[in-house]
């Protein structure tokens, strides 16, 4: 406020956003969207929503995952190159990781036929059935593209004795990332549900609640012990535990009181509660995603480089096309009429089943334990 605005300023303000990466971008705009109302303004008590907005937004859910993922596994170079130990699927092997990648790419091929079938019989009782489909497209592609970042890791890893496998961090930056967007999602629909929520539901969310705070203490807690960190890193740590205990604690106790009751009164001690909840969590993410706890990325060779750019290429088409399919479909819930809507979904259905078809092709092409002969295919290499 104290310096002038000037033009000058402006653009040296507007190049330092430029350096942003994108994932940074999107989380800070995540971010502000949930955490920036403060005192009165954040009380406010939105309108209900309607069946078309609830669709709307499960896809901006979906679309958010999927990009995420994308972002963290496919794109960042240094990600990409770690071995994906909080996929839970660290230790599997080449072939396993592509048995879960045709499992879910059927599952993906059923879900979209089924909310296309949706959508062409759309009402007021189909509503729920959409968004329960729009959310498994979302789950399923997450689920594709992880696996097939392990499968590209371990193709290329795996191709000559001259690579070297990664050193995992002190921090796994996937997982507490992806802890951080479930929370978020999470408290952003608590807020816009104004209430008009089952005890089912509320608990569901507070189990979402629990699930990624623990996901984020234990991994606080794991760079405790590891024995790596320095004095000072390690009280900055201990003390995220506590930020983090003691306001998931205080949230989740007006959650239950809120459960028991759903007054207005225990849904506005949720919201004043919560907000402490995102801000340490926002904190804490930021603090373990700095480079001095991040691991060695591997040694690849060049062909090993080029057989894992080739899979992940693929997986990048099918979160592309699927990202599509959603703005299709939130196209269509604006205007049911709009064939121009209509024939986008249509297309953009036939790109992802292309785009899952060219996956498993790579993954047959750089099966490490059966290789096939051949240079990356020029058609597919400009994906990544």
């Amino acid at each position: 406020r104290e310096k002038a605005v000037t033009p000058k300023r402006l653009l040296r303000s507007s190049e330092e956003c430029s350096k942003w990466s994108a994932i940074e971008r999107k989380e800070r705009v995540v971010y502000n969207r949930y955490c920036s109302q403060r005192g009165g303004s954040g009380m406010a008590t939105p309108s209900p929503a309607t069946d078309r907005d609830t669709v709307r937004r499960r896809c901006a859910e979906a679309r958010e995952s999927m990009e995420l993922t994308s972002q963290l596994l496919l794109l960042q170079q240094g990600s990409r190159l770690q071995s994906l130990e909080s996929l839970g699927r660290g230790n599997e092997s080449y072939g396993k990781a592509r048995d879960v990648i045709v499992a879910n790419t059927k599952g993906l091929a059923i879900s979209i036929k089924d909310l296309v079938s949706l959508l062409g019989q759309r009402d007021a009782s189909t509503h729920a059935a959409i968004c329960q489909a729009v959310l498994g497209v979302g789950e399923q592609v997450v689920v594709l593209t992880e696996a097939a970042a392990q499968a590209a890791y371990l193709s290329a890893l795996t191709f000559d004795t001259s690579s070297k496998p990664c050193v995992p961090g002190l921090v796994d930056e996937y997982a507490f990332a992806k802890a951080r967007q479930l929370i978020y999602f999470a408290y952003e629909r608590f807020k816009i549900e104004n209430g008009h929520m089952s005890v089912e539901i509320i608990l569901q969310l507070s189990r979402t609640f629990a699930d990624n705070l623990a996901v984020l203490t234990k991994g606080c807690k794991t760079a405790i012990d590891s024995g790596g960190l320095s004095e000072m890193d390690r009280a900055q740590f201990s003390t995220c535990v506590q930020s983090l205990q003691g306001t998931t604690a205080a949230f989740l106790t007006s959650l239950k009181s809120f459960a028991s009751s759903t007054s207005s009164g225990d849904r506005r001690r949720c919201l004043i509660f919560g907000r402490p909840v995102l801000e340490a969590v926002n904190s804490v993410v930021t603090f373990a995603g700095f480079p001095k706890f991040a691991g060695k990325p591997a040694e690849l060779s060049r062909r090993g480089s080029e057989r894992q750019t080739e899979i992940l290429g693929g997986a990048m088409a099918v979160v592309s096309s699927s990202v599509l399919l959603l703005n299709a479909i939130d196209a269509i819930m604006d205007d049911a009429g709009n064939s121009h809507g209509w024939q986008k979904m249509v297309s953009c259905s036939k790109a992802v089943a292309e785009a899952t078809r060219l996956l498993c092709t790579s993954l047959k092409e750089y099966d490490p334990v059966t290789p096939r002969s051949r240079s990356p295919n020029p058609s597919t290499r400009h994906f990544s």
